[in-house]
């Protein structure tokens, strides 16, 4: 069994020559640390006791931890199961909330949050509406065009017939109806970008509705 002299860092005095279990009492009584240096024969140096792993472990044994229960009645023995299940419902709801947050991540990743689902689901009921509105706006202008284009059904036949469209400037409810008949079938394809022309139509109609 090797023997060792030690010192402190801060002092030249030294101190031995000492076994390990005589360095496991000193250690033990707190009278020397990992940081002590102890002198190394193979190096010819003094060095930390920590930096010489077999020796540190000879001296400085890891203890587990003991819990020791004194006098322990019955009714702390039920606290203390209660305290322990306690413990455990509480690392239960740690896991499931970082669970949740994991689950709350990939959501928001994959755009799949409470409020992404309720902008989708109000985008759906715009576009329903609007689709509702154009198909409703195009059966309006349907039946304006045949309003239009009924009492003068002889004259728009006629035109078609001979090839003679000019004619039909004569005539300017007929252009009017015509102009509903395109309007109406683009409604029903949902062409959304006739709504422009939609809207001054609207206002010639408003126009000539006060001119009457």
């Amino acid at each position: 069994m090797a023997d060792y002299y030690i010192r402190t860092p801060d002092r030249e005095e030294s101190r031995g020559p000492f076994d390990s279990p005589q360095l496991l009492t000193l250690a033990e009584a707190d009278q020397i640390t990992e940081n002590t240096l102890y002198y190394d024969e193979t190096k010819e140096e003094w060095t930390p006791i920590a930096l010489n792993k077999t020796l540190k472990s000879e001296i400085f044994p890891k203890r587990k931890k003991l819990t020791l229960k004194v006098g322990q009645t019955p009714e702390k023995k039920v606290f203390a199961e209660i305290d322990s299940a306690l413990e455990e419902e509480e690392e239960e709801e740690e896991e499931e909330e970082e669970g949740l947050n994991v689950e709350a991540m990939l959501a928001a990743a994959e755009a799949d949050t409470e409020e992404t689902r309720y902008l989708k689901q109000q985008d759906k009921s715009f576009e329903k509406a609007a689709g509702l509105s154009s198909q409703g706006i195009g059966l309006m202008m349907l039946l304006s065009a045949v309003f239009f284009l009924m009492p003068h059904f002889s004259e728009v036949t006629k035109a078609f017939s001979n090839g003679s469209y000019s004619s039909l400037i004569n005539y300017p409810f007929i252009l009017v109806g015509l102009v509903d008949f395109v309007m109406a079938a683009c409604l029903f394809l949902a062409v959304t970008e006739i709504y422009p022309l939609l809207r001054g139509r609207g206002m010639l109609t408003f126009g000539f509705g006060l001119y009457l």
